[in-house]
């Protein structure tokens, strides 16, 4: 649930990125400010994708005890 919640995020968030690397020329002051709460949300983020990505590695560390007893 939670991975699916982070990988629409991330999703939207590149597209985002994408719209705002062709308009990195127009950075009046309404351009500045939606920068700026695009790199606050991308920031707020980073802990689901440290945990999804600690998650992950310790999926990773059981599985191959598991594999070593013989399940």
């Amino acid at each position: 649930m939670e991975v699916t919640t982070f990988k629409t995020w991330m999703d939207k968030s590149i597209r985002i990125l994408e719209e705002k690397e062709r308009n990195v020329s127009n950075l009046s002051a309404s351009g500045r400010d939606n920068a700026k709460e695009f790199v606050t949300d991308v920031i707020a983020h980073q802990g689901d994708l440290r945990f999804i990505t600690m998650s992950a590695q310790k999926f990773i560390e059981e599985s191959k005890v598991c594999k070593c007893i013989g399940f």
